[in-house]
Formats: C-alpha cells, structure tokens, sequence
C-alpha cells in the first residue's frame, strides 16, 4: 500500500454497477476508481435487483400519466424498502468486521441497522428539491411524504452528508433537518476524461455556441432557438450545436446530434469534437440540480451562459466566467451570446478563468480528498 494511501477500509455502496460509466450519469466510474488509489476500498456494491424484479415494481407503480408513473416509481417507497433490505444484509452479513465506514451514492438505501460504523453519503439532489423545481418527477402529496420520510431517516442516519453544492447542503438543514455538522459541500467533478476536452490552441474566433442536454423543452431549448435567431441576424455566421435532443426539424445555422453516448467511441469523439469547436456553452435551463455539462465547459475552457438557478451560481462566476441570466429572458440571452461571440479575446480570458477554476475545485481527485478527510477522523476517533 502507498505510503500516502489512507487504510480506512471502505465499503462503497451504489444503486447500479459501481464501474459502468452510465451509473450515477457517469460519476460513478470516476468516484470509486478514484478512491481505489486514495483509501483501502474493500468492495463498491450494488445491491439493487435483477431487471426482472425491478419491472415488477415499476409496474406494481403503473399510472396511466406517463409522468405520474415516472414520478410514482422514481418514489416508490415498496422499492427502497425491498433494496434496503438487501442492503442490509450483504453489509451485515458479508462485511461485518472488516470495514471502518461505507460510503453510498444517493439515500436509495437504508442501512443504519446493519452497520454501526461511520456511514457517509454523497448526493447531488434530493427529493425536496425535486418537488419544487422539476415538474417531470414532481408527485401527489401523500407519495413525496412518503420519500420525504424515507430520505429524512436516511440523511439523519448519516455521520456525513457530502453534498455536490452549497444550495443541496442548505437543504438538507433547512428540510430534513439534518444538523449543520453533519452536510459537507464536496462538489463534483465530471464525467468525461479531462484529457479529451483540453484543447491547448483553442479558436474562440468561430463564433460556435453548444448546447448539451437530453430533455431540450425544460432545459431551456426553445428559449435558446428563439435567442439564436436574434444572434444570428447580428452575425449571420453564428453556429449552434445541439448534443442530447431528438428534433424533427432544425433552423439554419443550427446542428442537431442528437442523443449520444459516451460508452461508444464514435459518439464520444463527436462530443469532444463538438466542445473543441465551440466558443461558448449555452444553457438557459428552467431546472437543473448541479449540471455536469457547466463543469465540462470549464474543463475545455468555454464560458458560460446559463440560467441563474439551483446550484449553477456556485459553478459560474458572473461576469468572470461567464455570464448568469434569468429563466426564460430571451432578450437578455440573446444579448449576452451576441456580446461573447463577438469578442474572441473576452471568451478566451473567461475560458481561462473557468479552467483554472475548474482545477481548483471541481475535479473527483480533490472531491475524493475531502471525504476521505472527513470520514478518517470519524473512524480513528470511533475506534
């Protein structure tokens, strides 16, 4: 073992495959292969079911709403019951004696009978937030009192609450009372191998913004297309690049990808290629919990525009590295793309800005550290 490694024996507990890079969208991979180097991690688990189980609870959860049924099973108090369980028992009965804490990926599970070692969690969102902000999973009443009752317990189990920002850890006081001492901000890295997205001769002159995001209605899409014609009849050489959206149709200047993934190399060459030709990233986004894409634009030195909402103040720096706009102001988005594209060398000192901000801050490597810093005195002091 390295002189520099921690020997905390570390369980990991996840809610899919720990090393897919689809877990977690993705951080997954990078947190446990990173703490492999870091501390003696004994094993990263998920005791989540086989496809055939996990379709009989989705369709014990049926609505005859596709949203309502989305919202009903993403809450399913059945579910995490059952998973719980299973939890449990690996923990208490294949781990019992060898590990100083866990450390698990979301309040998926309950474990606080089974193991009376340190417990930490990492979490980028919780349910409370979700019933305000995002009307996909938004659910009854009595459905999100259940999960708020089941994620309250989780929480308040913990010895730590490592939260991706300051607007999560400020939740996770103000709504689930948990005690101040307890939420630590860790913040997040990315989910893209920084190395691709380095672009040493980058050209902020091509006047190329990029927008990156699945579900393009509520991460601010329309606002965007409707900001962009603007841009475009001020520079009639404007391009948009589109990664995530399924589109009938697009307008001129625009180029629509479409979904890709970062698991087939192909697809994966082509996000990268996108980031390495645009000027700027673009996300007018109605509701987002702490949008990995703001931290990839930082990694491949692109300023920002995006909404100034949830947790993305805490990733852009308003007028440093970027700029924050209100939801759904398409004047002044507009306005602001028209101001960067049209300055080669302000883009450039804001990219610059945001990668230097990103190696400070929003890397897994330091992510790791602080919860390893946080866990290790907990262990020392409860042996």
């Amino acid at each position: 073992m390295s002189p520099d490694k921690s020997t905390m024996k570390l369980l990991g507990i996840d809610y899919g495959d720990p090393y897919d890079i689809s877990t977690f969208s993705g951080s997954s991979y990078h947190i446990w292969t990173t703490l492999k180097n870091k501390v003696d991690l004994v094993q990263a688990i998920t005791p989540y079911p086989a496809r055939a189980i996990t379709t009989l609870f989705k369709l014990a959860a049926f609505r005859p709403s596709a949203q309502k049924w989305r919202a009903n099973w993403r809450r399913s108090i059945r579910f995490k019951n059952y998973i719980s369980k299973k939890a449990a028992a690996i923990v208490s009965e294949k781990y019992a004696g060898k590990i100083d804490a866990t450390l698990q990926i979301g309040a998926y599970y309950d474990i606080s009978g089974a193991f009376d070692g340190v417990k930490g969690l990492l979490a980028d969102n919780n349910c409370a937030i979700t019933q305000r902000t995002n009307i996909n999973f938004q659910s009854s009443d009595a459905v999100y009192q259940r999960q708020f009752q089941f994620e309250k317990r989780v929480y308040n189990s913990m010895d730590r609450v490592f939260c991706f920002s300051s607007f999560l850890a400020d939740s996770m006081v103000e709504d689930f009372s948990v005690p101040r001492e307890k939420v630590k901000v860790v913040h997040a890295g990315i989910n893209t191998d920084e190395k691709l997205l380095n672009c040493p001769d980058k050209d902020y002159n091509r006047q190329t913004v990029l927008f990156s995001g699945y579900d393009f209605v509520n991460k601010g899409g329309m606002v965007l297309l409707e900001a962009f014609a603007r841009v475009r009849k001020a520079l009639p050489k404007a391009k948009l690049i589109l990664l995530g959206p399924t589109l009938a149709s697009v307008p001129e200047g625009v180029l629509n990808h479409g979904p890709l993934s970062k698991n087939n190399p192909d697809q994966l060459a082509k996000i990268v290629e996108s980031y390495r030709q645009a000027t700027l990233l673009v996300l007018p986004t109605f509701a987002d919990a702490y949008p990995n894409v703001v931290r990839e634009a930082m990694a491949a030195k692109l300023p920002t525009i995006a909404s100034r909402t949830g947790s993305i103040p805490e990733m852009i720096t308003d007028n440093e590295t970027g700029f924050l706009v209100p939801m759904r102001d398409v004047d002044t988005l507009a306005a602001k793309m028209i101001e960067l594209l049209s300055d080669p060398d302000r883009c450039r000192t804001m990219g610059e800005t945001a990668y230097r901000e990103y190696r400070s801050k929003f890397r897994w490597d330091t992510v790791c550290d602080r919860m390893i810093g946080e866990l290790e005195p907990l262990v020392n002091k409860h042996d």
